[in-house]
């Protein structure tokens, strides 16, 4: 049988790196929020009763662009919800962002943002036959000038 000969050598770290090169590791994630950008959130409680569908609409200040990365809705009751957000453009149309069914909670995260020009619509329906009266919805991302938003679309 041979033996084996091992050896350990220690190397420095230098620069930045990769995790398994050096210690200096950048993350770079996104939502990041630079420069003239606004961290946007909205909360709100709402009553459904038993077989509603409601339709709320969210107006985006007159020059600005939201960018939403999450959208939550929840109550205390386990019973099935169902709950779609769509943007409305400036000129009028209506883009679904996503459409989804759940029990107690319905939840969904855009890791590059959707951006909405003139407003958020929030569809929400409760298939049960309760009434609810404390149903939640939030919705977060950041908020910017239009002039902020098309400057980081430039190369």
């Amino acid at each position: 049988m041979a033996k084996l000969r091992t050896e350990t050598f220690t190397v420095t770290p230098t620069g930045v790196g990769r995790r398994d090169y050096s210690q200096d590791v950048q993350f770079s994630v996104e939502p990041t929020i630079r420069s003239y950008q606004l961290p946007y959130t909205f909360q709100e409680a709402y009553i459904l009763n038993a077989g509603q569908t409601r339709t709320i609409d969210i107006n985006v200040p007159a020059g600005q662009v939201v960018m939403l990365y999450d959208m939550l809705m929840c109550c205390p009751a386990n019973v099935l919800l169902s709950f779609e957000v769509q943007t409305i453009d400036t000129d009028g149309v209506v883009n679904s962002v996503f459409h989804k069914a759940g029990y107690q909670k319905v939840d969904h995260h855009l890791p590059r943002g959707v951006p909405v020009f003139s407003a958020i619509r929030l569809i929400m329906t409760n298939n049960s036959t309760l009434n609810l009266t404390d149903v939640q919805v939030s919705l977060a991302g950041q908020q910017m000038s239009q002039e902020e938003y098309f400057m980081r679309l430039m190369p």
